[in-house]
């Protein structure tokens, strides 16, 4: 029974999932014939287009299946482990932790800029999410 009922929420996602990342590669600035799309994906080439499609597009498909599917992940996470279904992030105090680093060093190191500012947000969410669960 379970697995019909996972079945029946899957398969729509998952079209959803082609049907939207066929117009993320298509749509944009150069957009592309269902045509074009296959010939520069599989024989490549050098034209403007062929690289905006694999320098661009692409990449930013495949990061953004990746950190949609890392941000599911983590939000199911953080429901189990509060037993609440409608539970997020800033129930635990994660996001605000991470937030409090980021500003700190914005301040107190006035000229931290770009990946700095990701290694201490990650770095005040670890010790935040470390706090809470020791």
């Amino acid at each position: 029974m379970r697995t019909r009922k996972i079945s029946a929420v899957l398969l729509p996602v998952v079209l959803l999932l082609l049907v939207s990342s066929y117009f993320s590669l298509k749509v944009g600035a150069f957009s592309f014939t269902t045509g074009e799309l296959f010939h520069f994906i599989t024989e490549g080439g050098s034209s403007d287009q062929a690289l905006v499609l694999h320098d661009v597009r692409i990449p930013r498909l495949f990061m953004t299946i990746l950190v949609g599917a890392n941000l599911a992940v983590a939000g199911a996470l953080v429901q189990n482990l509060t037993q609440n279904p409608l539970a997020s992030p800033s129930v635990l105090g994660i996001n605000a932790g991470a937030s409090f680093f980021v500003v700190g060093s914005i301040i107190f190191l006035p000229g931290i800029t770009g990946l700095s500012l990701v290694v201490a947000g990650f770095a005040g969410g670890a010790l935040t999410a470390a706090l809470i669960f020791s």
